[in-house]
């Protein structure tokens, strides 16, 4: 039986996303010359930059075509991720099929480094827009992945993908995860056995590769032999997310969660705070690297949670409200209606600067999860 807290957060989650939130961003979050803006600022009036990060380009254009499955009927919903993809495939998509770093709202790259983050979120963002039928994604989202394979893949032996071109001097485990979510989307969207084989391989390699020896934690940065890289550190909000990923993984396959999936989960619980607080990151230790607050970290938490409570975890329901409580009254609450307030500082205050369209992408799964785990 669905917990009646849960279920009434949900409802009050859902009617917020589908009445004031996609409508917010529907209306303020288009830019007048290309595609979407980057960021609004706390008050909701328009920003309009020179460029902006072809990842939220991307991600708006994934954010439209998830409020269609998600059942905004506002006919803007479609021609906006019809928007998105002319945006991406015109503007962001380089000779080789990979995607640049930053698009010019005038038009073109104006950094075109390839990075393989921001070709995940387009192939995320085609995966989804496949779904619903909009034209030309089927063919973007297969074109996409097929330059991943060509442009990125390392041999065997070194395992994974090039996390940029020219390829960097260490790894990164980041790129790969949100590699392993739209390799994902794809095969859901498409039946792509390729994505699924690519999404497979790649958990192989959280197991193998990615967590810490003795304690199961997950790792960000390493040599190129795998071995200890500066940088390295903890992110709870991203232990949280692979907790989630592989749910979705066994979800899609039918096969069993991965037993590396318990460890994350026990390492995101002791890295979070007394009150649901997820700092942005720690040491390999466990202490306090970046005491911040971002949106996503409590998104992220609460979709592990909700994963946890499909797994028969007794104590997750009441983490999972925790960590809706949190986002809700501190992210939510404080912002323009429909919009958020994505960070906050060291001091515990929240960061005034703008508001980065980049976090509905984590809010609207976090709901979109909360609904179905709830059944509203």
């Amino acid at each position: 039986m669905v917990d009646d807290g849960l279920k009434a957060r949900a409802v009050k989650a859902r009617d917020w996303m589908l009445d004031a939130s996609f409508p917010f961003w529907a209306h303020r979050g288009i830019h007048p010359e290309l595609g979407f803006r980057e960021r609004l600022t706390v008050l909701g009036d328009p920003i309009n930059d020179l460029d902006t990060r072809v990842r939220l380009q991307a991600r708006q254009t994934f954010c439209f075509a998830f409020a269609q499955i998600a059942g905004w009927s506002d006919p803007r919903a479609g021609a906006y991720v019809a928007r998105g993809i002319e945006t991406l495939t015109t503007h962001c998509r380089r000779p080789d099929g990979l995607y640049g770093a930053r698009m010019a709202y005038t038009g073109g790259l104006s950094n075109a480094s390839a990075d393989l983050y921001d070709t995940a979120f387009a192939l995320l963002a085609f995966s989804w827009a496949t779904r619903t039928g909009a034209d030309g994604a089927a063919e973007a989202a297969a074109a996409a992945s097929k330059a991943i394979e060509t442009e990125l893949k390392r041999p065997d032996s070194e395992g994974g993908y090039r996390e940029a071109l020219p390829a960097p001097g260490h790894r990164l485990q980041n790129p790969h995860m949100h590699l392993f979510e739209s390799s994902l989307a794809l095969y859901e969207a498409t039946g792509d056995e390729t994505a699924l084989a690519r999404a497979t391989g790649i958990e192989t390699l959280l197991e193998t590769r990615f967590l810490q020896p003795g304690t199961g934690a997950l790792r960000e940065v390493f040599a190129m032999d795998w071995g200890p890289a500066e940088g390295d550190r903890l992110e709870a909000g991203h232990q949280y997310e692979w907790v989630w990923l592989m749910n979705e993984r066994a979800r899609l396959t039918g096969k069993p969660v991965s037993p590396a999936a318990e460890g994350l989960y026990a390492n995101a619980l002791k890295l979070t705070g007394p009150d649901g607080e997820v700092a942005l990151s720690h040491t390999l230790g466990g202490e306090i690297l970046d005491a911040t607050e971002r949106t996503w970290g409590l998104t992220e938490a609460l979709k592990a949670h909700l994963a946890r409570i499909e797994q028969g975890d007794a104590a997750a329901t009441a983490r999972a409200i925790e960590s809706f409580d949190r986002m809700w009254a501190r992210h939510v609450v404080p912002a323009p209606q429909g919009g958020w307030l994505d960070k906050y500082g060291h001091d515990g205050e929240p960061d005034l600067s703008d508001m980065t369209a980049a976090t509905g992408y984590h809010i609207y799964v976090a709901i979109a999860e909360l609904m179905r785990v709830a059944d509203v």
